[in-house]
């Protein structure tokens, strides 16, 4: 039977839905999102992310055929990448340690993406200020491009570098209105388009696994989560109420 995998990476669990062709969904795994804390930084364990991931799509590849494999995840985590290798432990995307870099940027980042571009106001939690404390504090470098973790997972599989347009509304570095990136904010940084990476929509097809398995943009979990939440209701109303709610304005 040909199956869709859809596997969103959670704050708290990782959630696997296996759908079939006509979208009916036939399994749900979850598992517990893997974290640490160093140094007082909450970072999510991206080697036993990977490894979990893997066991799951050969688990399916062994029962099905696998037509196409989505990755959603959080927002606003931020992953370095070179050749397809992650350079760095991704910051979870509420922890604070971006705090002081927000305070001391602020004012030059709100110059640059106005709330009128952006469509949400300026927080710590960005992407934007993942990037500069990988920079400025862990002096991070030789990155090709910086990823959230739904385009990390698909690219370390065989995929583009592309950004899902759902996750960057929560880079803080997207121009809502063009749907490009805002060029000024990226050069203040001391980046560019190139190293951030292509815009998607969610649906658009990212690349291939190594054995051909097409692999598609999915993107902020609290958006493609309207789907799932839809389909355990079985057609009842219901009330969607999430922290995510302004990335879905937003998006």
């Amino acid at each position: 039977m040909n199956v869709f995998l859809g596997i969103d990476i959670g704050t708290t669990n990782i959630k696997s839905l296996v759908l079939g062709e006509d979208g009916r969904i036939l399994e749900v795994l979850h598992w517990t999102t893997p974290k640490n804390r160093e140094n007082g930084v909450e970072f999510l364990d991206l080697e036993i992310t990977r490894s979990y991931v893997e066991s799951v799509i050969g688990k399916v590849e062994k029962l099905h055929s696998l037509a196409a494999i989505a990755f959603s995840s959080f927002g606003e985590t931020v992953i370095p990448v070179r050749q397809r290798e992650a350079l760095a432990k991704p910051v979870m995307w509420y922890d604070r340690s971006t705090y002081s870099l927000w305070e001391s940027h602020r004012e030059s980042v709100d110059n640059l993406a106005p709330y009128r571009i952006t469509g949400v106001e300026n927080s710590y939690t960005f992407s934007l200020y993942k990037i500069l404390l990988q920079k400025e504090v862990f002096r991070l470098g030789g990155v090709e491009n910086w990823l959230p973790v739904s385009s990390y997972l698909a690219y370390s599989l065989g995929g583009e570098p592309v950004w899902d347009m759902s996750q960057a509304c929560r880079s803080f570095m997207v121009n809502i209105h063009s749907r490009k990136w805002n060029s000024p904010l990226i050069y203040h940084i001391g980046e560019s388009e190139e190293t951030m990476g292509d815009l998607a929509y969610t649906g658009e097809p990212v690349g291939k696994t190594k054995s051909g398995v097409p692999l598609v943009s999915a993107g902020h979990d609290h958006i493609t989560g309207l789907y799932a939440a839809q389909a355990f209701a079985h057609g009842k109303e219901f009330l969607f109420d999430s922290m995510g709610s302004a990335s879905v304005i937003a998006a």
